[in-house]
């Protein structure tokens, strides 16, 4: 008989997933599940967070759409991974800015040509 197990961290993964836009986002709420993160473990990636996991997601959302080549998802992909520590440390000192306005030009372009719509600062 196949047993089904699930990790209530999933559950929870999949319904903040459903909840956040993060095109509102704000470094106050990515502040608090930075520090969710912290308690949990920290040898948890930072790229689990709800809005860097929610924008991975839209980004290839719009590969898959055809809005985008290949290689600009690459470029996006890795923009993203690499700015997650800078956006988290600048989040700390700006709560109200939104974290979307912090994130790597490459990955607001793509999120733009990807059909999101992003509003200047």
């Amino acid at each position: 008989m196949p047993f089904k197990f699930e990790f209530e961290e999933q559950a929870r993964a999949v319904e903040d997933d459903l909840t956040l836009d993060i095109t509102t986002a704000t470094c106050l709420q990515l502040n608090r599940d930075v520090n969710k993160y912290v308690r949990s473990g920290p040898t948890m990636p930072l790229a689990n967070l709800p809005v860097f996991r929610i924008t991975e997601t839209r980004l290839v959302d719009g590969f898959i759409a055809d809005k985008y080549d290949n290689e600009s998802l690459v470029v996006g992909l890795y923009d993203l991974s690499q700015g997650m520590l800078k956006v988290a440390k600048t989040c700390q000192r700006r709560i109200s800015r939104r974290v979307v306005d912090l994130m790597p030009p490459s990955v607001k372009a793509l999120l733009v040509a990807g059909g999101m719509e992003i509003k200047s600062e």
